[in-house]
């Protein structure tokens, strides 16, 4: 008798943990947002009743998981890139704000700097960005310019030094290792004024459309503890 209660109740354990675990959010991330960004997120998600797991992909691998359903979410992603690239989503931020939002600048030789500055429109020059960024490429002809790509951040630097494009579109401060490791500090210098404002959202997979208004909720609850995360 005492065996059979035994057996009833580890089935009675056994069912309620499968009942009450916690449907796992697998959500695909950059390696530049670290922790304390991805326990922001992890925090909306465990309250919503997901657990969170963090695949961590270099950006066009987060696009090709997401679309082939391997993942269920993407922390952040550029507005033109969701627009151009992405299936069966929708997308959260703070109301019908983005999650956040940053200018793409413009490097060039110093030498050509002050020209840029005062130039109405880029019509007619060379403007590199690095391959991969495929939106880049409409946002460079809307500016009336030429778009080129390179395949990284320090051959895009040293064709601008070369003269072998005009301006580089960039996050702000990208280009700073790659300068200061090929000693051409003081030869090439940041715009003065930002190319495109980039915006951000997070996606999430139609499968949780059910869950939309849930996750809405929550991140406007948290709104003030992510601009805090950000330094805004």
């Amino acid at each position: 008798m005492k065996k059979n209660l035994l057996v009833v109740l580890f089935i009675v354990v056994a069912l309620s943990m499968i009942l009450y675990a916690q449907e796992t959010f697998r959500m695909a991330v950059g390696a530049q947002s670290g922790g304390e960004i991805r326990e922001f997120f992890e925090k909306i998600y465990n309250e919503a009743g997901y657990a969170v797991e963090f695949v961590e992909l270099p950006t066009l691998r987060q696009i090709s998981y997401f679309n082939n359903s391997e993942v269920d979410g993407i922390l952040f992603l550029s507005e033109d890139t969701i627009n151009s690239e992405i299936e069966s989503n929708f997308t959260l931020g703070f109301d019908q704000a983005a999650l956040f939002a940053y200018p793409l600048v413009g490097y060039a030789k110093t030498e050509n700097v002050e020209e840029f500055n005062n130039l109405p429109n880029y019509e007619g020059l060379k403007i590199l960005y690095i391959y991969g960024n495929s939106t880049h490429d409409g946002r460079i002809k809307n500016l009336g310019a030429i778009p080129a790509s390179a395949p990284n951040i320090e051959s895009a630097v040293l064709m601008i030094s070369a003269g072998r494009g005009d301006i580089l579109m960039t996050a702000p401060r990208a280009p700073d290792a790659a300068i200061k490791e090929n000693n051409l500090e003081g030869q090439i210098s940041m715009l003065a004024r930002p190319l495109s404002m980039n915006n951000y959202y997070q996606v999430v997979s139609l499968r949780f459309k059910d869950q939309e208004e849930l996750f809405r909720s929550l991140m406007i609850k948290y709104q003030e503890d992510f601009a805090r995360l950000l330094g805004q």
